[in-house]
């Protein structure tokens, strides 16, 4: 499913192109509905859908809200009541009311503008994980956090676990030192650091890195023992300040009782997912 961000991406790729689109919203809601993260779904001349507004008659109800708009040229809302005779065919029982709203875009200045104004909100970049380790865990917890629409940096001190071919999709890709990852973004309140590496040597180095930059999730791969010795060795150096208990999640990952790597990665991607929402362990 495309990150908000690139919903809107693709919008201002397509009035570039010179071709009209319709953007469906959600732009409010009553009860129990599929979605409540004001999500998009918008829809090409083509009739392709790019995103989706909720599922089921909910985006059968934004195509056919966008497909009159971009016959029309106007801004149209619709109620979209899921308690009625369309939901419960679907198998839709959430009992909510959704409002949507479709809006025609067409290329020019204008309504390019509109697109970049959407595109600035704050609200829409997309959280960022920097991940030292491209092996198995590293990988797959990369592949389903972009599959959510994060933004993925890997480090490895090995050329072919941090290449192009390993992680097509990582907006940043190094090797060698730790240090090459300062040529990133630093890790802000809203990003998260992930420490999985192929030993405890390369995991200090990594940690070091990582405590010093004030992302809002570090995490470790490896035991409570592992934990113990990295945070002691820290503080010997200097490097743990008060809030590295609250930050610092190892072992990582929802408890789940994962046993394989993917298992693993499947628990640890879980976990960055609630800290994006809100729901962070460690800040209970």
């Amino acid at each position: 499913m495309p990150a908000p961000a690139a919903i809107l991406e693709r919008l201002r790729d397509e009035l570039a192109g010179g071709r009209v689109a319709a953007l469906v919203s959600v732009t409010g809601w009553r009860g129990s509905v599929p979605r409540k993260d004001h999500p998009r779904a918008l829809f090409l001349a083509d009739g392709t859908q790019v995103g989706t507004v909720g599922g089921g008659c909910v985006d059968g109800a934004a195509r056919e809200l966008a497909l009159r708009v971009l016959a029309t040229h106007e801004r149209l809302r619709h109620t979209v009541e899921l308690d009625g005779e369309d939901a419960d065919a679907a198998g839709l029982v959430c009992g909510g009311v959704l409002e949507l709203e479709a809006v025609r875009f067409a290329p020019g200045r204008v309504d390019a503008e509109r697109v970049d104004a959407l595109l600035a909100d704050p609200a829409l970049r997309a959280p960022r994980l920097t991940l030292f380790g491209g092996g198995h865990v590293g990988l797959a917890v990369a592949s389903f956090v972009d599959a959510v629409g994060w933004r993925v940096y890997v480090h490895d001190e090995r050329p072919e676990y941090a290449d192009a071919s390993r992680f097509p999709f990582a907006a940043g890709r190094a090797s060698g030192p730790v240090d090459a990852a300062g040529a990133w973004p630093v890790p802000t309140a809203a990003d998260a650091v992930l420490v999985a590496t192929r030993g405890h040597a390369q995991d200090l180095d990594a940690m070091r890195w990582a405590v010093r930059q004030p992302a809002g999730y570090l995490g470790l791969l490896g035991s409570a023992r592992k934990r113990a010795m990295i945070v002691e060795k820290l503080e010997r150096e200097g490097l743990a300040d008060a809030n590295l208990a609250r930050r610092l999640h190892c072992p990582v990952g929802l408890a789940i009782g994962a046993l394989s790597a993917e298992e693993i990665a499947l628990a640890t991607a879980a976990e960055l997912v609630a800290f994006h929402r809100g729901a962070d362990r460690n800040e209970e």
